[in-house]
C-alpha cells in the first residue's frame, strides 16, 4: 500500500527507494500512532447510540419516511465500521491507516474524474472495486464484462 501512496503523491524517485529499501521499510514500519481508535466508553456509547438508531430506522419504515430511514441506515452503517474497526484493534493515525486514507481518497478522486467522462465505467468501478487496507476489484458475477479488444 505504501507504494501506491508513493505514487499518489508524487515521489517519483523509486530509484531512492530502490537504493534505500532497507532503511526506508525499517522507517515506515514504525512511524507510531494516536493509540486506540475506540476506547470502552466510546464502544459503549456507540453500542446505545446503534440501539437508538435500530428503534428509530424500524419506527421511519413503519410511516414509510424515506429520508429518515435513508438517515437512520447511513449512521447505523457508519457506527458499525467504526466499531468493527475498533474490534479488531484499529489504531488512531498509524502509518498504515494513514496510507489506506490516502490511497482511498486517491481511488475516490480518480472515480469522480471519470463520471463526467465515462457514467456507465465510474458506475462499474464504484460498485466493483473494495477499498480499504486491501483494495481489489472484482467483477459482479452476476454482470459479466465483455472487453473489446
Amino acid at each position: 500500500m505504501t507504494e501506491l501512496v508513493r505514487l499518489a503523491t508524487g515521489d517519483t524517485q523509486p530509484e531512492r527507494l530502490q537504493s534505500h529499501r532497507e532503511f526506508v521499510d525499517d522507517r515506515r514500519r514504525d512511524l507510531g500512532d494516536a493509540g486506540a481508535v475506540l476506547d470502552a466508553q466510546s464502544t459503549a456509547a456507540y453500542q446505545v447510540r446503534l440501539n437508538e438508531l435500530r428503534e428509530e430506522l424500524e419506527e421511519a419504515e413503519g410511516f414509510n419516511d424515506a429520508g429518515r430511514t435513508e438517515r437512520a441506515r447511513t449512521e447505523i452503517e457508519f457506527l458499525a465500521d467504526e466499531l468493527t474497526a475498533g474490534g479488531r484493534g484499529k489504531r488512531a493515525a498509524s502509518h498504515a491507516e494513514r496510507a489506506r486514507l490516502t490511497v482511498t481518497k486517491g481511488i475516490k478522486a480518480a472515480l469522480d474524474k471519470l463520471e463526467a467522462a465515462h457514467p456507465a465505467l465510474a458506475r462499474h468501478l464504484r460498485a466493483t472495486v473494495k477499498r480499504g487496507y486491501f483494495c481489489s476489484y472484482t467483477p459482479d458475477p452476476r454482470h459479466p464484462i465483455v472487453w473489446n479488444t
